[in-house]
């Protein structure tokens, strides 16, 4: 009964209502709520490309891949950051790449999101861009990527 409310409420045009009734459809069945994700990883507002990144995450929405992987471009970090982790949820081997090509940006707090999403997947091909990131000016990404380095090699990834 109120899956069909929320899935209307994902399409209105407030972004506000937009955003919160995408993060609700996190108790709903995935598959269900497969086009609603797919909708809000494309929206025009960030917050709710954001909400709808998360969601995928927490859901293990692996029909979100693609468009996890398209969000790794888009304009607002926060939006990248949240794909990053979500693709590390899923354990997306085929983002390995893409996210490495995130780890010079910027912004620390997106790296941050990319080692431990690369650590997440756990991927032996992950490890040159997790060799990189050791290197980094911010020690909270060398923490991280050292971790899961470690996690990687001695095949304890989760």
């Amino acid at each position: 009964m109120a899956l069909p409310a929320l899935i209307s409420a994902a399409k209105d045009e407030n972004f506000e209502v937009r955003r919160a009734a995408t993060a609700a459809l996190g108790f709903a069945p995935p598959k269900r709520t497969m086009p609603t994700i797919l909708a809000g990883l494309a929206d025009t507002h960030w917050q709710v490309r954001e909400a709808a990144a998360l969601l995928a995450g927490k859901i293990k929405a692996e029909g979100a891949i693609t468009g996890l992987i398209d969000a790794l471009s888009d304009e607002v970090w926060q939006v990248r950051g949240k794909a990053a982790l979500a693709l590390g949820q899923l354990k997306a081997t085929g983002a390995v790449a893409a996210l490495g090509g995130l780890l010079p940006h910027p912004v620390s707090n997106l790296r941050k999101d990319v080692v431990t999403a690369l650590g997440d997947i756990g991927n032996t091909e992950a490890l040159p861009f997790l060799e990189r990131a050791n290197e980094d000016a911010d020690p909270d990404v060398r923490k991280i990527a050292r971790r899961s380095i470690q996690l990687i090699l001695s095949g304890n990834v989760g």
